[in-house]
């Protein structure tokens, strides 16, 4: 179910109270450390999924990014990712 970015922590919430969470949720970065904290993000499974899929599938910084801050595993499953950089001209 498509969710505006800007709505997706009430919609989560709501859900949790609910006892109705996603199975599976695409969501930015910004949210991993927050959801894990509030408990809404099944670590294990995600440090399953990356342990069967291979580490070294993975960029390190990614999967830094994803790391529960209480438990200190992964908290979600990094699936893209884009370069961002900034080019400028010498001359």
């Amino acid at each position: 179910i498509p969710v505006n970015e800007p709505d997706l922590p009430t919609k989560i919430a709501t859900a949790k109270a609910a006892g109705r969470l996603p199975d599976v949720c695409r969501f930015g970065l910004e949210y991993v450390a927050g959801f894990a904290l509030d408990g809404l993000l099944d670590t294990k499974a995600a440090t399953m999924a990356i342990a069967d899929m291979g580490y070294a599938t993975f960029y390190k910084g990614a999967l830094d990014l994803v790391r529960s801050p209480v438990e200190g595993i992964w908290a979600a499953v990094p699936i893209d990712g884009w370069v961002q950089g900034i080019w400028y001209r010498k001359d």
